[in-house]
């Protein structure tokens, strides 16, 4: 069961990885959904850099939890994995929870695009991940 659960955690994991990629190229699909606005503007406009550096730390934490479920040879010291595992775990619950304005569960701005899909998609996938990431931690 863990080596299945870390398995599907790491595919969603590696396709929003290669999501990030394909908005670094410049792919517009699905780019209006995921960044919080304020009216008409967005509150933050990603580079280049910054996407291709959340691109690789999802790829990261794919490794990671294959390497936690068992799922390839350990190339790294065995503390780098569980540290990992519960870095990883603590960014998803944080981003469920969310900092109450803008994003995650407990967000008041909710009349956006964003928000939406945030309430039905972002956050509940965040804390799926979380979930996940937690019991294969512990198991």
């Amino acid at each position: 069961m863990i080596a299945i659960l870390s398995l599907s955690v790491s595919c969603v994991l590696l396709g929003l990885s290669v999501l990030h990629v394909y908005w670094m190229l410049g792919g517009r699909w699905g780019i209006e959904a995921v960044i919080p606005v304020r009216g008409n503007k967005r509150l933050f406009t990603p580079g280049k850099i910054g996407t291709l550096g959340v691109a690789a730390m999802l790829a990261f934490a794919a490794a990671i939890i294959m390497g936690i479920g068992g799922l390839t040879e350990p190339l790294l010291p065995g503390w780098v994995y569980q540290w990992g595992g519960w870095v990883i775990f603590g960014v998803f619950l944080l981003r469920a929870i969310g900092e109450f304005r803008w994003v995650g569960f407990f967000k008041t701005e909710k009349g956006t695009l964003f928000a939406r899909w945030d309430t039905r998609v972002f956050s509940p996938l965040c804390f799926l991940l979380a979930a996940a990431v937690l019991t294969v931690l512990i198991i």
